[in-house]
C-alpha cells in the first residue's frame, strides 16, 4: 500500500486533532451546591464558608421591608431547587413563617429534601428571646454557630469538598471572634446606656453588649401619639444625639422624635449583605447616638 505524501499525511493528523469532539454535560455534582438564604446577612455567611463551590440565591433583599416583600417567580423557583436552605428560624420572623414553610412544601414529591440550618435552633442568646426582635444575625457570637452548622451541612451534602469548607469556617470564626473584641472594647464604655430605634430590629445586640434599644414602634405600627409625646421627653432626659431608623419600614416617628429634641437622623439596615462591616458601621452609630466617647 502506498503511504500518503509526509506533507499530506501530517495536514490530515492536524485536521484530526482540530475537528470539534462531542462533549457530555457535566455529571450533576460536579456543579455547586445550590444553596438560599432567606436574607442576605445568611447568604454572606453562605458565601464565606462555600466559597466558589456554594451559589447562592438570597430570598429578601438588602432595604427590602420583610413585613411587605413578595419573592419573584426567579427567587421562588431558588428556593424550591435549593440543596441548602439557611434560615433565621424565629417564630416571629414573619417574613419566613408566611413564605419559607409553603416554598419548600412546592418541591417535587420524589425531590430529595434540603438540607436546613435555622439559625434560631444552632444560637444561643444573650438574653431571653420571648423578650426580643428576631433579628439574632445581628451578634457575631450568632454568627459563628451559624456558619459551624453551614460547614456542616456543605460537607454532608460534597464529603470532597470538607477540608475547604472547615478551613474557610476557621478563617471566618478568627474574623468574627476579631469583631466581636472590636465591638466589646468600643461599647463596653456604654453598659446601661440606650438608644432609640424606630424600628426594632436590634435587640439582640444591645443584650450581648449591654445596652438598651428604646423602640418607637409598637406591634408592628407607628406609635400613639402619647406614646410619642412619652419618648419624646424621654430621649431629652437621655440626651438622645441619634435616632436609627431603617430603610424601607415607616419612619415618620423617628424623624419626628429627632426634629423635636436637634437629634441627627441615621439610617441603618439590618439586613445588609456583609454582616461585619454592617456591625462595625453601626457600634460608630451608637458610640455617637448614646452621647459619649466608648472605653
Amino acid at each position: 500500500m502506498r503511504l500518503a505524501p509526509l506533507p499530506l499525511l501530517l495536514l490530515l493528523v492536524l485536521a484530526a486533532c482540530a475537528a470539534p469532539r462531542e462533549t457530555s454535560e457535566p455529571p450533576a455534582d460536579a456543579l455547586p451546591i445550590r444553596a438560599a438564604a432567606s436574607v442576605p446577612p445568611l447568604a454572606w455567611l453562605v458565601d464565606r464558608v462555600g466559597g466558589d463551590r456554594v451559589e447562592t440565591a438570597v430570598l429578601i433583599p438588602a432595604g427590602a421591608s420583610p413585613h411587605a416583600f413578595e419573592p419573584s417567580p426567579r427567587q421562588v423557583a431558588a428556593v424550591v431547587a435549593a440543596d441548602l436552605f439557611v434560615a433565621v428560624g424565629d417564630p416571629d420572623f414573619a417574613f419566613e413563617a408566611r413564605l419559607v414553610d409553603r416554598l419548600l412544601g412546592e418541591r417535587e414529591d420524589d425531590a430529595a429534601e434540603p438540607e436546613v440550618v435555622k439559625l434560631a435552633a444552632v444560637a444561643a442568646s444573650a438574653a431571653d428571646d420571648d423578650a426580643l426582635d428576631p433579628h439574632l444575625w445581628l451578634v457575631p457570637r450568632h454568627l459563628e454557630s451559624a456558619a459551624s452548622a453551614i460547614a456542616d451541612a456543605l460537607s454532608d451534602l460534597d464529603p470532597e469538598g470538607e477540608a475547604f469548607y472547615r478551613a474557610n469556617f476557621e478563617a471566618l470564626d478568627a474574623e468574627l471572634d476579631d469583631l466581636d473584641d472590636e465591638l466589646r472594647q468600643h461599647l463596653g464604655g456604654f453598659a446601661g446606656g440606650s438608644f432609640y430605634v424606630e424600628h426594632p430590629a436590634w435587640g439582640h445586640l444591645a443584650a450581648e453588649y449591654g445596652l438598651t434599644q428604646v423602640a418607637l414602634e409598637e406591634e408592628g405600627k407607628e406609635p400613639r401619639a402619647g406614646r410619642l409625646v412619652e419618648a419624646i421627653e424621654a430621649a431629652r432626659r437621655d440626651g438622645v444625639r441619634v435616632v436609627l431608623v431603617q430603610r424601607g419600614v415607616a419612619e415618620r416617628a423617628g424623624r419626628t422624635l429627632a426634629d423635636e429634641i436637634g437629634a441627627e437622623v441615621v439610617e441603618v439596615d439590618p439586613l445588609a449583605y456583609d454582616v461585619a462591616a454592617n456591625l462595625r458601621r453601626v457600634s460608630e452609630v451608637l458610640q455617637r447616638a448614646m452621647g459619649r466617647s466608648g472605653g
